[in-house]
């Protein structure tokens, strides 16, 4: 082997050594999870995988991090493997250190079981235990009976970190309505809190799940406590009480949904960031906040929509006794139309957003946004009968909020950019000082309202930007 040849081969050694210390899924261990596996049911691969959640849940806990779930499509109970006994309403699917549980994978049932789309193959997470529940469907939340059995907690976050990962999941069935416990006033309500997920002091990362007819007396999707978790690309839909509710708590949300709960997201004495978020559709107001006391708590909306919501936008107890009690959200490059009522506490400072009726603020218009197709509410017995919303035989009827452009709007069904007769008044109006990098050509030099502005989903600007730095 001549000496050049030797010189190539071992030169490329410290690369291949980088390589492998900067990837972790190149040295962590992978498990496989799949409840129609027939093998020998040890993790080890597909055919051998798994079949309960719970058992691979275990065996990453005693295995070198990280480590990688891979969960194929199917329902998962929590009360299932793991030592468990069936039936335990207290059972739960508790979030690690180090790994990453990821969802929507074909499994034995594919042509390739490594194929992964979180919606066609969709892995449930479920806390109806008996598989019994039956949809009533009332006033769209679509509550259902026979949930007394169902499980206090779906998932448990409590004490993770960012490292602990929850990746393409459907996460339903819970039913917090156990009873009080004796404790200080953080545990006693334990049992009450956080059916889809129970988070305290932890700080998990969740993206692309969605939170789905969770109920409970207190809170429905997720409970977080004094944590900061990380949720992107996540949906709550139909959890009563509250899609996500925070108390104390430094919660990142981007890219998530908010439709048809009763209230979207509660907050107190904390900072929640919400970016590109979208609310629709939500019973009760869509945001309820209150008990900040300094300029470090409170509620950030960047880039938000709001529509459709019933009983306010944003509301708080506070605010409705002591004005002066909080300080008010802070909302930029929002549009807020078409809620009933569009209720906005007094000491909320907005700018650079669209309000129905108008609001003092730099940069704020009060015009019809031109939603590509506005969501509407129906009768529960024909969503194809619009009526005023109530709580009584409603359901939400969830549309596309994209700005009408003529220069290029995207269309999420047909996967294309269409051209509209006119050009929502939304586009090019934001702060001046938002990024506006990832909006698509053509583009203004200022960012879009709504949330999709700043995104590659950003309708197009018939003007473009006159700005030669503008180059990207």
């Amino acid at each position: 082997m001549s000496s050049t040849r030797l010189s190539r081969i071992w030169g490329t050694i410290p690369l291949l050594l980088t390589v492998c210390l900067c990837c972790p899924h190149l040295y962590g261990r992978i498990l496989y999870v799949d409840d129609d596996a027939t093998g020998t049911h040890n993790g080890s691969s597909w055919e051998n995988a798994y079949i309960y959640l719970q058992d691979a849940l275990v065996d990453a806990n005693n295995s070198d991090k990280p480590v990688e779930i891979k969960v194929a499509q199917g329902l998962y109970r929590p009360d299932l493997g793991g030592g468990n006994v069936p039936g335990d309403r207290e059972a739960a699917f508790e979030l690690i250190n180090g790994v990453t549980i990821a969802a929507g994978y074909a499994g034995i049932k594919g042509n390739d079981p490594n194929s992964r789309d979180i919606e066609l193959y969709e892995t449930i997470l479920s806390g109806d235990l008996n598989g019994d529940d039956v949809e009533l469907s009332i006033s769209g939340f679509g509550w259902v009976s026979s949930r007394a059995d169902n499980s206090y907690h779906v998932l448990l976050g409590s004490g993770a970190d960012r490292t602990a990962v929850l990746d393409g999941f459907t996460v339903t069935g819970s039913e917090e309505n156990g009873p009080e416990l004796e404790g200080d006033d953080f545990y006693k309500d334990r049992l009450r809190c956080g059916g889809g997920m129970y988070n305290y002091e932890g700080s998990p990362t969740l993206t692309n799940c969605t939170f789905s007819g969770n109920f409970g007396g207190l809170v429905g999707g997720m409970y977080s406590y004094m944590g900061s978790a990380t949720l992107t690309h996540c949906t709550f839909s139909a959890n009563s009480d509250g899609g996500v509710v925070g108390y104390g708590s430094d919660d990142t949300l981007t890219h998530c949904t908010f439709r048809g709960n009763f209230r979207g997201v509660t907050n107190g004495m904390g900072r929640v960031a919400l970016t590109h978020c979208t609310f629709s559709g939500n019973h009760g107001g869509a945001v309820c906040c209150h008990g900040w006391d300094d300029s470090d708590s409170g509620l950030f909306l960047t880039n938000c929509t709001f529509t459709g919501n019933y009983d306010g936008v944003i509301w708080s107890p506070g605010w409705d006794v002591d004005p002066n009690n909080d300080a008010g959200p802070n909302l930029t490059n929002c549009i807020l139309w078409n809620n009933m009522p569009n209720e906005i506490p007094q000491t909320s400072t907005i700018a650079y957003s669209n309000v129905q009726g108008g609001w003092e603020g730099q940069g704020n218009t009060d015009d019809d946004p031109l939603f590509a197709n506005p969501g509407y509410w129906a009768d529960v017995n024909d969503p194809s009968v619009v009526v005023e919303p109530d709580y009584g035989g409603t359901i939400w009827v969830d549309g596309d909020y994209h700005l009408k452009s003529s220069a290029g709007r995207w269309d999420p069904d047909s996967h294309s950019w269409v051209f509209d007769d006119v050009t929502s008044p939304c586009i090019d109006a934001g702060d001046p000082l938002s990024p506006v990098m990832y909006e698509p050509h053509p583009r203004e030099c200022i960012i879009n309202m709504g949330a999709y502005g700043g995104t590659k989903e950003a309708s197009k600007s018939p003007f473009g930007c006159s700005y030669e730095a503008d180059s990207d």
